[in-house]
This record gives structure tokens, C-alpha cells and sequence, in this order.
């Protein structure tokens, strides 16, 4: 028989590998990592700005450490800063945001009430971020059979790069308060990367992890809820089939975060989203009828909106010039004949149709422009007043899918048939992210203090009454640490301020208080008295005006006034120990006037007033002495004497013995005076030449 040939088989050609070697993406990751990091390492020079006083530096529980964290999880955000129920209902809705509150409180009780670690924490988180991007997008990406291993990795990386580089992040990044921001998005993406390797391996163990993880994303700030749209969006673009149906089910304990966030934020809060306050800092969509403020029409306010996300898709594109103010008016009322409202108003509605006919289709920027959309649908005025036009930091969570819809379309743009032109899109990618950068870290130094970004940011947002106020206000307190012509002079700088803010928003009453301060630094009282005034017709009860008229009330030495001033004060408000050292203070210097004027019996009135305000003021000791001295009632000025020493600090005690000993000398116990005097010099030596004139 004929031997048959048997045919060799073929070895099976290797499928190609559908992902880079582990060590190679951990290298792309450690890269990110510092890229994101180094970004931002210019900021940790410096101090606290902006809102940071309302969560770290001035809230009363953050600054107790962990012994705050209770009273944090317990009220609204804004209570520890405002300390006082009612005031922390300021904006609509109120806020329960203690995921980062709480880490402040941790830091503080680590290190001290110091920014530098805090901006450390800051830029190691947002690297966090990015890096986590980089995984998940891969994450999502790999499984696409329309993608090699190359296009996957640098569709990914690109997302993250572009994202990390993005000059908006700075307001989120080099403010510290932002930290809320970068945990909201953090807790997101580990959400998703959670959900997404549920429903890959099949495990519910794993999908209970995003539980917590997803909670503490939703208490760092509310808008993480659009994940909720997000995920089963994701599931369904990047899972093949029915896969991403059966995957939904891995929701499931994310949505149990959510309802338990809802109960927790609902029982501290309300129920209410809350009226729009008729405040214009609070409510931008009010506008001035020449009498009062009225709610803009429904036409207008929803022009405006179209403009403020006009806005928006610009400063993605071309984010230049940058300001931390959008306050009114540095937006202004527009209807629908304002070719930029229009102009938004159909770019939204192309955007939500592209998004719409992607999705049914699969078309993968779709997803990206449909993230952009649902998460910043949140902040965006439309679903409920957020207080603001817009901001910045609102573009930190919608700007990941503009990273992607941007990544994805320059990866199109640089494949050709052969794949895809590595150098190219590096070229591309690499300018991109190069310009966003140096953007980026030249405008981080606008975030040293209060003080550099209100007077960096004016130059931009002119019209803004709110930042026109904190400017002059900024002003004014650093003028304090100055002396002399260049202290005055400060002062008058921030005047011109201070009465744009006026002109802007009439009812402004902060403005008006501020210009009141500002003329009493300069010791125009007269002038001050209007703007107070002003300040108080808009509200009665504004209790820094009552007390800063009496100041000005006092300079011009009228007294009786002043004091009436303080009273009204602490009627308003009982607690408010400003206007109580006022009117201590008044009294006091009343008398000290009157005995400068040789009217002793005037003098001692106003100081016995000063005594039962506070029997232990030694300042008051001190002169009823001096005053029942020059009254030739030599036992009683030594025993107010006597009484002053008992309660002054040491270092305020020479002048007081000096005139102890000369008390004692009118006695004729010259040994007594001579020893109270011997002390007086010991204390203080300027004190001998008193003793030589």
C-alpha cells in the first residue's frame, strides 16, 4: 500500500495581543502621575485664597481637627464659617459637601492650620485623577475589536493627558477649597472602574465596593450623581451585545449609595431645593428696574444660560482669559437678538442631537460630547439656580469627555490606512498639552493669596460688583499693615472700587459698609455717615453697620449717639462682642475727652459708665484715677490705681505705678512714691524722664 502523505498543520497564528504588558502601562501611569503633579508644584508656595476661609481657615469646626469632624457630618457646610443657623441657607438649596471639610479637619490636626501641605494633598489627588482616567478609559477601550492595541493605548493616554494639562483645573486644583471637586470626580472614576470589573469577571464582590466609594464621591459634592447616567452610558458604548445589559445589574449598589445620600443630605438640609433668594451675589438672574431687583423673564434667563455654555465650550477650546468671578455683571443680561446667546442656544442643541444619533449608532465621540452634557447639565442654571452664571471649577467634571471627544478626534486625524502615525499624534497631542500647560502653571501664581487674585482677576471681570468690592476690601486691610502716606494712599486706591461696586449692584450693602470703613481709615467721618446709612435702609439689621456708625459717631465725638449705635447692635444681636468692646471703648474715650477739656464732672460721668460695662477694664481703672487725681480726691484715685494694677497685663503697668507713686506723693507718703516709682522706671525706663520734667 501506498504510503499516505500527512499533511503538516500549520502552526496557529497568535492572536494579536488586545493590551501592552502591565509594566508598560504602569509606566505610562507613574509619567502622568508626575506630569499632573509637576503642574501644579508652583502653588505650594502658596497661602489660603477665595473660599478656602469659608471650609478651613474661619469654619469653627474644621480649625478643632478631629474633634470638628461630628459637627461637620452633622450641619450644613457653610455653618461652621457663618456659625449662626439661617445664614448657611445663603444659597438656594444649601449644601452638604463634608467629604473634604473633613479632611481639612484631619490635616489641621496633623500639621497645623498651613496651606503647603494642604496643596501638596491638592496636586496628589488630581495626579490621582488623571491616572485613574488614563486606567479606566483603557479599561472601557480594550475589549473593542475595531481598535488595536496602539489606538487603544493612545486614545486613553490622550484623555488623560489633555485632561490633566487643562488650564481650567487651576481654580480646582491651586484653590484648596477644590479639593471637593477632585474627590467628587476621583470617587466617580473608581465607581466605574469598580462597576466595569463587576461585570466583567461577574462578581457582585467586587460591585459592592462602589457602594462606599461611590458615597464618598456624592459627599464631596453633589454633582457626582450624573454618574448614575454615566456608567450605564459607558456600559452600553463599550461593552459588546447584550454584555452591557447584563452588566446594569452591577448598578445596583451605587444606586444604594445614592438613595442613602439623598436621606442623609434631605434630613440636614430639607427636602427643597429652595426658593432663588432675592440676593443679586446669590441670585445673578435678577435684574435693577431703577426701584429694585426683579427676576430676569424666562426668555432672558434662558438667553443668558445659552450664553454662559457658549461660554464654556470657548474656554475648552481656548481657555484665555481666566477669572475666578463670574458674578453679575461681569455677565450681562441677554436675550435671545444677542448673536452669542443664539449662537449657544443652537451649538447646545447640534451638541445634544450629535450625542443623541451617537449613542443609537454606537459612534464612540458620542460618548464623550454625551458625558460633557450630562455632567455639567447639573451646574448649568437650567435644573435648578446654582447661585452663580457659571465658574470654572464647573467645567472640572464635564471636561473629562471633552478630553476624550478631543483625544478620539485627533487619533482619527492622524490614522491612515497603514494605523496610526505615532509621531503625528504626538506632534499633535504634544503641542496641545504643551500650550495647555504653560497656561496652566503661568496662571497658578494668580492663586498666592486673596489679595494677587482679586487684584490679577479685575482686569478681566471689570464689571463684576462682588470682585470690584473684594478688591477695594483687600485693599483696605493690607493697608493696615502699612504707616503713613503709603497707608493712605492704599486706601484711597481701593475707593474707586468700592463705588463701582455700587454703581453695578445700588442694593450692594457690603459695598456701602466697606466705603463707610474705608472714609473713617481716612478720618472723614462725615462723608462715612450716608454710606452706612445706605447700608442700613437696604437692611436694618446689619449689625457691622450699626457699630462701624458708631465708630464714626465717636470720632466726631458725638458721644451719646455712638452708644446708641452699640445698643442697637446688641439688640439686634446680644452675642455680637464688637459692638459691646465699642461701646466700652466710646465710653472710655468720652471720658478721656471731657478731661482733656477740663470737664471733670463730664469726665467722670462717661467713666463710671465704662466701670459698670466692664469693672475689670484697667484701661477705665486707670484714668477714673487719673481723673479723681486731677479732682484733688487723692484716696480714691489711689484706690482705682491699686484696682487698674490688679488687672493690667504686666507690660501695660509702668504708666499706671508712675502715677500711683505721684498719687502718693500728693498724699505726702513719699517713701510709697518714691517706690512705685522706682518700679514704674524698672518696668518701663522711658518712664524716668515723667519723672525728670
Amino acid at each position: 500500500m501506498a504510503q499516505r502523505k500527512v499533511k503538516k498543520k500549520k502552526p496557529k497564528k497568535q492572536a494579536p495581543q488586545t493590551t501592552p504588558p502591565k509594566q508598560n502601562l504602569r509606566l505610562y501611569a507613574i509619567l502622568l502621575f508626575a506630569f499632573s503633579f509637576l503642574l501644579y508644584a508652583n502653588t505650594f508656595n502658596n497661602d489660603f485664597a477665595l473660599d478656602d476661609a469659608i471650609v478651613i481657615t474661619q469654619n469653627e469646626f474644621t480649625t478643632q481637627g478631629i474633634q470638628g469632624i461630628p459637627q461637620l457630618l452633622k450641619y450644613d457646610t457653610f455653618r461652621g464659617f457663618f456659625k449662626e443657623a439661617g445664614k448657611d441657607k445663603l444659597v438656594s438649596g444649601g449644601r452638604f459637601r463634608p467629604a473634604s471639610p473633613v479632611f481639612f479637619a484631619l490635616m489641621v490636626e496633623f500639621f497645623g492650620l498651613k496651606p503647603m501641605p494642604l496643596h501638596i494633598a491638592n496636586a496628589i489627588f488630581y495626579a490621582l485623577t488623571v491616572v485613574l482616567l488614563f486606567y479606566l478609559f483603557f479599561l472601557w477601550l480594550s475589549p473593542n475589536k475595531n481598535l488595536s492595541k496602539k489606538q487603544v493605548l493612545y486614545v486613553s493616554l490622550g484623555t488623560a493627558l489633555l485632561f490633566g494639562a487643562h488650564p481650567l483645573h487651576t481654580e480646582v486644583v491651586a484653590n484648596i477649597k477644590g479639593l471637593d471637586e477632585i474627590f467628587a470626580l476621583l470617587g466617580s472614576l473608581a465607581t466605574a472602574w469598580l462597576i466595569t470589573r463587576a461585570a466583567d469577571q461577574k462578581k457582585w464582590t467586587t460591585s459592592f465596593w462602589a457602594a462606599p466609594v461611590f458615597l464618598f464621591a456624592l459627599l464631596s459634592k453633589e454633582n457626582a450623581i450624573t454618574f448614575l447616567g454615566i456608567m450605564p452610558l459607558a456600559l452600553y458604548f463599550f461593552r459588546p451585545g447584550n454584555l452591557w445589559k447584563q452588566s446594569l445589574k452591577y448598578l445596583l449598589p451605587a444606586l444604594a449609595a445614592s438613595l442613602l445620600f439623598l436621606i442623609w443630605r434631605g434630613n440636614i438640609l430639607g427636602w427643597s431645593l429652595g426658593e432663588p433668594v432675592r440676593e443679586l451675589l446669590n441670585n445673578p438672574f435678577l435684574k435693577w428696574d431703577g426701584k429694585t431687583y426683579i427676576p430676569y423673564s424666562f426668555t432672558e434667563k434662558l438667553a443668558t444660560i445659552a450664553h454662559t455654555l457658549l461660554e464654556y465650550l470657548r474656554l475648552l477650546f481656548f481657555p484665555h482669559p481666566l477669572t475666578h468671578d463670574y458674578y453679575p455683571h461681569h455677565i450681562r443680561l441677554h436675550t435671545f437678538s444677542s448673536p452669542t446667546a443664539l449662537l449657544g442656544l443652537i451649538a447646545y442643541l447640534a451638541l445634544g442631537l450629535y450625542a443623541l444619533r451617537g449613542i443609537l449608532r454606537k459612534q464612540m465621540p458620542a460618548f464623550g460630547v454625551a458625558w460633557y452634557l450630562m455632567s455639567l447639565s447639573i451646574v448649568s442654571n437650567i435644573v435648578f439656580p446654582v447661585g452663580v452664571f457659571m465658574s470654572e471649577r464647573f467645567l472640572y467634571m464635564p471636561s473629562v469627555g471633552f478630553a476624550f471627544f478631543l483625544s478620539w478626534f485627533l487619533y482619527r486625524l492622524t490614522a491612515k490606512k497603514g494605523g496610526l502615525q505615532t509621531k503625528n499624534w504626538w506632534l499633535i497631542v504634544g503641542t496641545i498639552s504643551l500650550l495647555f500647560s504653560i497656561k496652566t502653571i503661568t496662571r497658578n501664581p494668580a492663586w498666592k493669596d486673596d489679595y494677587t487674585l482679586f487684584t490679577t482677576d479685575i482686569r478681566v471681570s471689570k464689571n463684576s460688583a462682588k470682585l470690584q468690592n473684594s478688591v477695594g476690601g483687600k485693599m483696605v486691610e493690607r493697608a493696615q499693615s502699612l504707616e503713613g502716606e503709603e497707608r493712605l494712599k492704599l486706601i484711597q486706591k481701593a475707593i474707586p472700587h468700592f463705588q463701582k461696586a455700587i454703581e453695578l449692584h445700588p442694593y450692594f450693602k457690603n459695598a456701602y459698609l466697606q466705603m463707610g470703613n474705608a472714609l473713617v481709615y481716612l478720618s472723614e467721618y462725615e462723608k462715612a455717615l450716608p454710606y452706612y446709612d445706605k447700608a442700613l435702609r437696604i437692611d436694618p439689621s446689619f449689625v457691622e453697620a450699626i457699630t462701624n456708625k458708631g465708630v464714626a459717631l465717636a470720632s466726631l465725638h458725638r458721644y451719646d449717639e455712638a452708644i446708641q449705635q452699640y445698643e442697637q447692635a446688641l439688640k439686634v444681636k446680644p452675642q455680637y462682642q464688637d459692638a459691646r468692646q465699642r461701646k466700652l471703648n466710646t465710653l472710655r474715650e468720652a471720658g478721656r475727652y471731657y478731661g482733656q477739656q477740663n470737664n471733670l464732672a463730664k469726665a467722670l460721668e462717661y467713666l463710671h459708665k465704662a466701670e459698670k460695662e466692664n469693672p475689670k477694664d484697667y484701661q477705665t481703672l486707670h484714668l477714673l484715677g487719673v481723673a479723681y487725681g486731677f479732682a484733688n480726691q487723692t484716696e480714691r484715685a489711689i484706690s482705682y490705681f491699686e484696682k487698674a494694677l490688679k488687672y493690667a497685663p504686666q507690660d501695660k503697668a509702668a504708666p499706671i505705678y508712675f502715677d500711683l507713686g505721684s498719687a502718693y506723693y500728693n498724699a505726702k507718703q513719699n517713701e510709697k512714691g518714691a517706690k512705685f516709682h522706682q518700679k514704674a522706671i524698672q518696668l518701663d525706663p522711658s518712664m524716668q524722664k515723667r519723672l525728670q520734667q
